[in-house]
């Protein structure tokens, strides 16, 4: 792939290729990547962990399907009482032994699917059914042990350990030699590919329309509508949500929703929901306004002891053609959770959880899902920003960004000095001890990553900012280098997060250049800033930037003595690593030369020399000392290696200055400075 050369600012782009991808994956999980204390140590049949994933669509959808799974510890063996990394002479391994909803997935050498690190099988997606998945992993003898990882961090009760074969299992009990319940969830992972879904309504079948309303994709499970009501996943009582989770409010309230109505029709109603029968919880449904059901004196529900969900009878109601709105008050300061609406024109329609109907995803969502971060200026100075590198003659770098909230208003900083259109994915910065901050990616977030990194979206740079790289789902990983090897760029600063576990990626991170930044300089000593590195990958290039405590950018002494303040030397070395990462090389300047001395009224020139390169251009803005505003240069064709660039005509002395030795260029801004001010 060709290489286009700029000076400063003017930047040619490099194409990158898309490939293509009919199917969608998604990685199901509950833990965070990291194993924490503890282990699953099964020593025999005798032994089972099991995991229960919850699979949120038609398993008839799923084209391909693979489950997933951690070992903390390398395999061990009785006879020897060592841990192996594979095979050896004369040591005899029991097989481990995988099922998916009992049927049996695997049986085969320990030393062969139970080394330490991740491990993927590929199963019948047949095997699966929409809703609650079990796997259980086990041995076949004594003999052997392996030792599953465990992520304390995370607790959803979908995690269990059985001492009896199998038999009987104890939730929430993870290490089998403890006396008291531990708590977490065993490292496995289900992993699934099928077609990007349709958008579904109602579903038209023998004349009638259904309509299948999950109440839970109404909100969200991160943050609660003003109405007080959120999505929770739910996996206790003696029955459970038809699709893991449920709309909850656990106070009184009010919520309202439309729903398009496809045909003027005489309609019945469903709810499958459950409120505090203990404390005198009840709920009431209005259409249009208009009451439709109370509940209160026409069921009674069971309290939190034996939680049941129940199917509700809401009667009949006239609906035309159009939309309507529906509306959930709740009374009673108990907990009410709604799993269910349907509605059908079938008036002998009885819904059945075990055999729901598609789904419907063309809704107005209450509560928008995760999605892009709304950049907006913060503390930061942002005031009179140098334009260091606007106009882009090769047009704006396009960027996503994954990173602390604390970074999105670096990011605002780049957009005020160059072309830069981004999309960020942030999440709350946390501090982890020893000047390491950081955030966490959540399931999620993983999911738009791989989104908004799709091969058909054109995108220059993926920049991931203090990101604990085995907590980006591999589907998204494997997509990001995908396009790196096609020729995008990536960008990634150290977490510098204990106990990560590696990754495709950290290992290319291990094999890296120093990027050379020599041809930034400044009025004083830049050697604080990171000093990145940097490799090709394929046809796309990566930078590894060290880890920095404040936000992006690290930090060096502010001075009033200099003229352009530290942080725009802290942008301009972003900048050139945004232009290196994605292949728009730059030509190094060799020499700039300047009068010393320019008369007022006078029209001076500056000179540039620069190796000469093919295709560059040389652009910028001069900032006079006592200028209001930056003067643009305009792009100027430096191909043999020189360029002139007329300055404005002097209105006062301190037009150009020159301090010490400094030769007085710099990448992205031209100013001479000297120690003696001159006219």
């Amino acid at each position: 792939m060709g290489r286009y050369a700029a000076i400063a600012l003017a930047l040619i782009i490099a194409a990158a290729c898309a490939f293509a991808q009919t199917d969608r994956v998604l990685v199901i999980r509950d833990d965070d990547g990291t194993a924490d204390d503890g282990r699953g140590q099964v020593t025999s049949d005798r032994s089972v962990c099991r995991k229960t994933l919850i699979l949120d669509q038609e398993p008839a959808a799923v084209t391909r399907a693979w489950v997933m799974y951690f070992m903390k510890v390398r395999p061990y063996d009785v006879a020897t009482k060592k841990l192996y990394d594979g095979p050896a002479e004369g040591v005899d391994w029991a097989d481990l032994v995988i099922a998916v909803n009992g049927t049996e997935v695997l049986r085969d050498s320990l030393i062969e699917y139970g080394t330490i690190g991740w491990h993927e099988l590929e199963i019948d997606p047949g095997l699966l059914v929409r809703g609650a998945n079990e796997f259980t992993l086990t041995l076949d003898r004594g003999g052997s042990y392996f030792y599953l990882g465990i992520d304390r961090a995370t607790r959803k009760g979908r995690s269990a350990s059985s001492r009896d074969g199998g038999n009987t299992f104890r939730e929430r009990w993870l290490s089998f030699a403890n006396e008291e319940a531990d708590d977490g969830e065993y490292m496995v992972r289900l992993k699934v590919a099928a077609p990007e879904a349709e958008q579904v309504g109602f579903t038209e079948q023998g004349g009638q329309s259904y309509g299948w309303l999950e109440l839970e994709d109404l909100f969200s499970e991160a943050e609660a509508h003003s109405s007080g009501f959120k999505a929770i996943e739910y996996a206790q009582g003696i029955n459970q949500p038809s699709a893991g989770k449920v709309a909850h409010h656990g106070d009184e309230g009010r919520v309202s929703f439309p729903l398009q109505i496809p045909i003027d029709r005489q309609w019945r109603l469903w709810m499958r929901a459950w409120v505090d029968g203990f404390r005198g919880g009840s709920f009431k449904l209005l259409v249009n306004g208009r009451e439709v059901y109370d509940s209160a004196g026409a069921h009674e529900f069971t309290g939190d002891t034996g939680l049941r969900f129940d199917w509700l009878d809401l009667g009949e109601v006239h609906l035309g053609e159009g939309t309507h709105s529906f509306e959930l008050q709740t009374t009673g300061q108990s907990g009410h959770m709604f799993d269910v609406f349907a509605l059908t024109t079938d008036i002998g329609y009885v819904p059945d959880e075990t055999n729901p109907l598609p789904r419907m995803s063309a809704i107005t969502r209450l509560v928008a899902g995760p999605g892009l971060a709304k950049l907006e200026p913060g503390l930061f100075p942002i005031e009179d920003p140098m334009p260091m590198a606007k106009p882009l003659a090769g047009g704006p770098v396009r960027s996503v960004w994954v990173c602390a909230d604390i970074n999105e208003t670096d990011v605002v900083q780049l957009q005020q000095r160059m072309d830069l259109e981004a999309d960020v994915i942030s999440s709350p910065s946390s501090y982890y001890g020893k000047n390491v901050f950081g955030s966490d990616i959540n399931l999620d977030q993983g999911d738009l990553l791989y989104e908004v990194t799709s091969p058909d979206r054109p995108l220059d740079v993926v920049v991931l900012v203090r990101t604990k790289l085995d907590q980006i789902p591999e589907h998204a990983l494997t997509q990001i280098l995908a396009r790196v090897e096609q020729g995008m760029g990536l960008i990634v600063v150290e977490s510098r997060r204990e106990g990560e576990q590696p990754t495709a990626l950290s290992a290319l991170l291990e094999d890296t250049d120093p990027l050379d930044m020599s041809t930034i300089q400044a009025p004083f000593d830049l050697s604080i800033l990171s000093r990145p590195k940097w490799r090709e990958y394929g046809e796309g290039r990566i930078v590894y930037v060290p880890h920095s405590l404040y936000g992006t950018m690290d930090r060096v002494t502010d001075s009033h003595e200099i003229r352009y303040p530290w942080w725009d030397y802290q942008f301009a070395a972003w900048m050139k690593m945004l232009i290196h990462a994605v292949g728009r090389d730059d030509a190094a300047i060799t020499a700039v030369s300047s009068p010393q001395t320019v008369a007022v009224g006078e029209t001076a020139t500056i000179q540039v020399d620069a190796a000469p390169i093919g295709g560059a251009t040389l652009s910028g803005t001069l900032w006079p000392p006592f200028a209001t505003a930056p003067t643009p240069i305009e792009p100027t064709d430096c191909a043999d290696g020189t360029a002139s660039i007329d300055l404005p005509a002097a209105t006062g002395d301190g037009l150009h200055r020159r301090r010490g030795q400094h030769t007085g260029h710099r990448l992205r801004s031209l100013h001479s400075s000297s120690s003696d001010p001159h006219r």
